[in-house]
């Protein structure tokens, strides 16, 4: 046993940091009962469950200190994940990425938003995120965001501009985004920013958006005119190799 689980085991939910402890309450219940109105339950859900009860959310999470299924309230999920921070010895970066979350809901606020939700929050991140990876030459990273943004649209009923920004990251997708992390050319010349070689259609993108053309009754061919409409601006934006109407040959076949 190792000297931090030895920890762990006699002081429960307790974590040490240089001089200081942390004291971690245990939160949820291993039982199949509500964790907020303590009801009993048929039998212990698999995931996501509104109480027959009280009608809340109740969480699935794994508590990382027992190994087990529990049941939380939504207000505890941030503990769990805070708890499995420490185990895994990244305590540090997710009290950075917390400090990130709190200053950018607090400039959210400045700027007139009063109650910035989590999706807000992280539409911003991304936002902000994508000027920094640009310079970086991260396009790998970049595209993730931009997916990443894509969630969050489809998450806030934005379904029209969700179906957009997929459509933007399939266009990347076909390019073959590579995180170079360097403009030295004579490293470019072997790594370029983009390989079209290396492209790669993700399925679950593919997927969102036969979804979105359906909810939002998108034709096959008002989509291509929107997939290049949108790709001629990201190809002189991002100067890609492949053009939005090589780039739409390629993806109305795997639409199909």
């Amino acid at each position: 046993m190792s000297f931090l689980s030895k920890i762990f085991r006699v002081f429960g939910n307790s974590h040490t940091e240089g001089n200081k402890t942390t004291e971690m309450p245990r939160v949820g219940n291993k039982e199949p009962v509500c964790p907020y109105c303590s009801s009993t339950l048929d039998k212990m859900p698999g995931r996501k469950r509104k109480c027959p009860s009280c009608s809340q959310f109740m969480y699935v999470r794994t508590c990382p200190d027992e190994q087990v299924k529990i049941l939380v309230r939504e207000d505890q999920i941030e503990l769990i994940e805070e708890k499995w921070a420490i185990k895994n010895g990244a305590h540090e970066q997710f009290l950075a990425e917390k400090r990130d979350r709190e200053a950018t809901k607090n400039k959210l606020m400045s700027q007139g938003l009063n109650t910035p939700t989590d999706l807000d929050v992280k539409w911003e991140q991304l936002k902000v995120s994508l000027p920094q990876l640009a310079s970086e030459y991260k396009w790998g990273l970049y595209r993730n965001a931009r997916l990443g943004m894509g969630d969050v649209l489809k998450k806030q009923g934005k379904l029209s501009e969700a179906l957009d920004t997929y459509l933007e990251v399939c266009y990347i997708d076909l390019n073959g985004p590579n995180n170079c992390s360097t403009k030295d050319p004579d490293i470019l010349k072997m790594y370029p920013p983009f390989d079209p070689k290396s492209a790669f259609l993700a399925p679950g993108v593919l997927g969102y958006i036969d979804k979105l053309c359906k909810e939002i009754n998108v034709n096959p061919d008002d989509l291509g005119s929107r997939f290049i409409g949108l790709s001629y601006k990201v190809e002189s934006q991002l100067k890609l190799p492949i053009s939005a109407d090589e780039a739409w040959k390629e993806l109305s076949g795997e639409l199909r």
